[in-house]
């Protein structure tokens, strides 16, 4: 994520084959009938990357971005402009969060595309979208069991309460993707993999034929896709899993792929970017190790401002919070951490070493 320190994310050279970003709402051909299409956000990550795909019978589109007022007025642009010639037959949904699945109800209803989604983040945007004041109690009570304090807990609050501002709606029916199958997206023949880490299941398109890769926001050049731990699954290790990913990703998808991501720029060298994210993470815990001195256990809101320097919004604190305890489950599954209880808050120490580690989630 953005806000943490430089050195913790070297930028070693990575092939950028389109170096300025279409403008907000305009387009930009990457191959014959694939066009990359910019939306603003309302983050300090201040983007989304989409994907527009001709095909003989119509338009596929890749993610949908916010539903927001100005979107819908960008949305109606493009409507009008590239994607006039022909129908918008499906909407493809990597993921979840809200950049990308935001606008899904309001696209498919404004052009009648069939929405398909991986049915793990179509039914947890779902429960993201019914979250109640009980939901919002149960989330308060487990960050503060990670040492957060009043204020911070308000914050949290603010940016739990989001979701639900910028996906008003999601669409009543999907065609569910799973991992492994094979589609036709305009002229490409794509293989979905569905690939856990920052999300539970975010789908990611390979097209082996034409070497690209539609990667959402598993692998990012510069910045590291957030990595949560939710309140429901408190032990478990989502990172784990997403390094595991990585280490696996190179070996499906030959590094000649042009990787088009769900945030900055397209890039080459998805071999190398692989293999940053990895080391990027062992040193993220490496550190932590050396901050939770077992005479001196901190809980995880204290780490948080050992890792991350930068002035943070709601949105980035719940970012760094939520990586810094997903940090610590991976490190307390693997042995490297020890967890101790003190007044209903949970600390971690240093675990002495020759601890085997637990089995995998």
């Amino acid at each position: 994520m953005e806000g943490r320190r430089p050195r913790m994310m070297p930028v070693i050279a990575l092939d950028f084959p389109f170096p300025r970003p279409p403008e907000p709402g305009a387009t930009l051909e990457i191959a014959p009938g694939l066009h990359w299409l910019r939306l603003p956000l309302p983050f300090r990550l201040n983007h989304v990357n989409l994907y527009l795909v001709a095909g003989d019978d119509g338009w596929t589109v890749i993610d949908a971005g916010v539903d927001t007022p100005e979107a819908r007025a960008l949305w109606e642009g493009v409507l009008a402009g590239i994607l006039a010639d022909r129908p918008v037959r499906r909407l493809i949904v990597t993921h979840y969060h809200p950049d990308h699945v935001g606008a899904a109800a309001w696209l498919c209803e404004r052009t009648g595309a069939e929405l398909v989604m991986g049915e793990t983040e179509y039914l947890t945007a779902r429960v993201h979208r019914l979250a109640t004041a009980d939901d919002l109690a149960g989330e308060r009570s487990f960050y503060a069991g990670h040492g957060l304090g009043p204020a911070e807990l308000d914050r949290m609050a603010e940016r739990l309460d989001r979701y639900r501002s910028v996906v008003p709606a999601l669409p009543r029916r999907y065609a569910p993707l799973r991992d492994g199958d094979r589609l036709r997206v305009g002229p490409f023949d794509a293989e979905a993999m569905l690939l856990a880490g920052h999300s539970p299941a975010q789908a990611l398109l390979h097209v082996p034929g034409h070497d690209l890769l539609f990667a959402a926001d598993h692998v990012l050049p510069q910045i590291s896709p957030n990595v949560s731990v939710a309140e429901d699954k408190p032990d478990d290790d989502p990172l784990g899993r997403y390094v595991a990913s990585l280490e696996a990703l190179p070996r499906r998808v030959p590094d000649r792929t042009l990787v088009l991501p769900g945030h900055r720029l397209p890039f080459f060298g998805l071999h190398r970017r692989c293999a940053e994210l990895v080391d990027h993470h062992a040193a993220r815990c490496a550190d932590i190790a050396r901050f939770c001195d077992p005479a001196t256990p901190l809980t995880a809101a204290e780490i948080v401002p050992l890792l991350f320097t930068l002035d943070l919004d709601a949105h980035q604190f719940w970012f760094a919070f939520s990586e810094t305890l997903a940090h610590v489950n991976m490190m307390a599954r693997r042995r490297e951490l020890v967890s101790v209880q003190d007044g209903g808050v949970r600390r971690w120490r240093r675990a002495p070493a020759g601890l085997a580690p637990s089995a995998p989630s």
